[in-house]
């Protein structure tokens, strides 16, 4: 076998872009790097993230009885902030392996990927999604001061504990039962 490196780099348009032809390897590495835009998220259908900008860089490593995939994204997805609604910038990178191996049809299984020997062609469209989703925190909150104004007081408006003289304090006046799980969230802030 070759010790020679492929690497291509790819603007993504289709999901076909993403097959890596393991059976046609005629090197022991092969790399690629796509570009991963809004376009990318349309195309897997993704619904968080659905917006993005990302670079993934892919490396198939042949051995004598499998195929050694790692998967490194870096840049930044586009969320929803939990707090005001308003979208924020998340930064994410991963860095993922999983084995890869022939057998008679395609399946997934933990750590270990099996692609039909007849086809032998292994799309990696899902899985860097899937890593992708899974850097997100489940919870996406602004830094502090960068919530929308309006929303950050309505919030505090809406949450706020009154005093019998009718002054911010201590003594809890009973809120809106709607609210309570939002104070809930707020509390463990």
């Amino acid at each position: 076998m070759g010790k020679i490196c492929l690497k291509e780099e790819k603007q993504v348009n289709s999901l076909e872009q993403f097959d890596i032809d393991l059976k046609g390897m005629t090197t022991d590495k092969v790399s690629m790097s796509y570009n991963l835009t809004d376009d990318f998220f349309k195309l897997v259908e993704s619904e968080e993230p659905a917006r993005g900008n990302l670079v993934a860089d892919v490396t198939v490593r042949k051995t004598m009885q499998a195929f050694e995939v790692t998967v490194k994204c870096n840049g930044y997805v586009i969320v929803e902030c939990d707090r005001c609604l308003d979208d924020m910038r998340l930064e994410i990178e991963t860095d993922d392996t999983f084995i890869a191996k022939f057998g008679d049809d395609d399946n997934y299984d933990d750590d270990i990927i099996i692609v039909s020997e007849s086809k032998g062609i292994l799309n990696v469209a899902w899985l860097i999604c899937e890593f992708i989703s899974l850097a997100i925190p489940i919870q996406h909150i602004h830094e502090e001061g960068e919530c929308n104004e309006e929303m950050a007081r309505k919030l505090r408006e809406h949450t706020a504990i009154e005093t019998e003289d009718g002054e911010d304090g201590d003594m809890e006046k009973p809120i809106d039962p709607r609210w309570e799980e939002l104070k809930k969230i707020l509390d463990n802030n």
